[in-house]
């Protein structure tokens, strides 16, 4: 009659699980790494047309000249005046005091807003030497953008197709791995050996601990290692949820100790082909990674089983 090994059932059932979570873990990791190694998609430069300098044109003087004249006339009718009056006339007086001081201002605001005129004119010839020279640059710098984008684009989308094609291949051999584990989990858990409760990977670790130390023989019963799973789990002695044991691994090595020592070698395993990943060139361990992970799902359950006559 067939009978089932605990000790070997249930360290198959751990190498198992510990292998799917190793390969999750590996999987995501993979995802985010090669995710940050994708070719990033040139953007087209943009540059900025020079601004054309303001030409201040000719000078408005058609007030100032009016003005002017103007004054001209009215100094010229307080100088007459006053020889006609024998300089005895008050109003002689101002057409001459005021329009001689406003002719005089006139000329000197004609001659001031044509010096500003000729300075503004000057500054107005050298910036548009300069806008030139800088509009030259601005039509062969865009030239030059025109040309090389497009082929820029083309060895991006280049580069994109052999990485997404490259990532496509090793994500699928991932996909296809993890399938493989979890139907030979599944098929170790058909045997109905374990309570359904405990088929993760913290209880079947600590159930196979138990066994294998000798602090249990049996599953079920006051003595079995269910029993004293739970115990331990009620008083805070062992810890059941993997995302909090993942945060403080160390905590969990003297009462979880299996359990550490499977995690650690998750850790080390994902930590060496991540390196490895990240030399692009080698996939040595990825490769002896992945045959590993077939030869353990691929391996006979029989092993388990003894026969008793």
């Amino acid at each position: 009659m067939a009978t089932i090994d605990l000790k070997a059932y249930t360290t198959r059932a751990k190498e198992l699980e510990s292998a799917i979570y190793t390969q999750k873990r590996l999987m995501e990791s993979h995802r985010i790494f090669f995710d940050s190694q994708r070719p990033i998609e040139p953007k087209k430069k943009q540059i900025n047309e020079p601004i054309k300098p303001f030409n201040p044109g000719e000078p408005d003087l058609h007030f100032n000249n009016i003005l002017t004249i103007v004054s001209g006339i009215a100094l010229v009718i307080g100088i007459i005046m006053h020889i006609v009056n024998d300089g005895d006339s008050f109003l002689s007086a101002v057409f001459t005091i005021v329009g001689g001081a406003t002719f005089i201002g006139g000329i000197y605001e004609y001659f001031k807003l044509s010096s500003q005129h000729e300075s503004s004119k000057q500054t107005y010839e050298k910036q548009m030497q300069e806008y030139d020279i800088k509009l030259s640059e601005y039509k062969r710098e865009l030239s030059r953008i025109n040309k090389s984008y497009p082929v820029e684009y083309e060895e991006y989308k280049e580069k994109v197709s052999i990485h997404d094609s490259k990532v496509a291949d090793i994500m699928l051999q991932h996909t296809d791995m993890l399938k493989c584990l979890e139907k030979s989990i599944n098929i170790v858990y058909e045997e109905n050996v374990i309570f359904p409760k405990y088929r993760n990977l913290v209880a079947i670790t600590a159930i196979n601990e138990y066994l294998m130390s000798g602090r249990c023989d049996k599953l079920e019963g006051p003595d079995g290692a269910y029993n004293l799973y739970e115990m331990e789990l009620r008083q805070n002695i062992i810890i059941a949820q993997l995302s909090s044991i993942i945060d403080n691994l160390e905590q969990i090595r003297n009462n979880q100790y299996s359990l550490y020592e499977e995690l650690q070698k998750s850790n080390y395993t994902i930590n060496e082909i991540l390196a490895e990943t990240q030399r692009m060139k080698e996939s040595s361990k990825l490769t002896a990674y992945f045959s590993g992970v077939t030869a353990l799902a691929e391996a006979s359950p029989k092993y388990y089983h003894g026969i008793v006559i």
